[in-house]
């Protein structure tokens, strides 16, 4: 329903929202194949994000915390 309305009130797709953000805002030129490269940039990212939490486990000690709250 979401897309659906998106689409009536003519709203950026997310092909658009994926080249805003791979064209630093348009400010590069338009990429081709943006998926290949999003995708790589999302695996970069969470390897990233993996390897800090081995190292700072704040999210994880957080989340212990609240799970045992919730008990």
């Amino acid at each position: 329903l979401a897309l659906l309305l998106a689409r009536l009130l003519h709203y950026p797709s997310e092909a658009d929202s994926l080249q805003d953000l791979l064209t630093d805002h348009f400010n590069r030129p338009d990429r081709k194949h943006p998926w290949p490269e999003f995708w790589q940039l999302q695996g970069n990212f969470w390897v990233e994000w993996l390897r800090r939490q081995a190292w700072q486990p704040l999210f994880v000690a957080a989340l212990a915390a609240g799970a045992c709250g919730a008990l």
